[in-house]
């Protein structure tokens, strides 16, 4: 009896082995979701309105669920920020609004770290393509 076929299939395990080790074919999770959304929810300046830890006016819409009453935030990029009349539109007054667009990076806060919501949760960013104002909020 030959020992061949015990080599080569002892050969092929360290392969496949070694590949798997090194992490060959694996693929990293992408970090960004391409795919475009649209939110419905309130826009509002970060800073004036939450009160989240920035240095500068930002604004952002507060995505309600029905079982969230305090609602998922994301920040828009700085390309989006023309979209909006920040200073006489959203930190003077909140509206209830759509934005279209893709969800990227993290946004950063003024001590350059990851912007947390006031419930803990990560504010991300979302590349816009367009906005709505549908009616500005009373008694904001």
């Amino acid at each position: 009896m030959s020992s061949f076929p015990c080599r080569l299939l002892l050969l092929v395990a360290l392969t496949v082995g070694t590949w798997l080790v090194a992490g060959v074919g694996a693929q990293e999770p992408s970090k960004k979701d391409d795919k475009q959304q649209t939110f419905k929810g309130t826009i509002c300046c970060a800073l004036c309105e939450l009160d989240l830890n920035l240095q500068f006016c930002k604004p952002v819409i507060v995505v309600k669920e029905p079982a969230d009453k305090a609602g998922k935030v994301y920040g828009i990029d700085k390309q989006g920020d023309a979209k909006f009349d920040v200073d006489n539109k959203i930190c003077v007054e909140a509206w209830e609004g759509e934005v279209t667009g893709v969800i990227g990076d993290d946004l950063k806060d003024k001590d350059g770290q990851v912007l947390k919501d006031k419930k803990g949760n990560v504010v991300k960013l979302i590349t816009v393509s367009n906005v709505t104002f549908l009616k500005k909020i009373e008694g904001k």
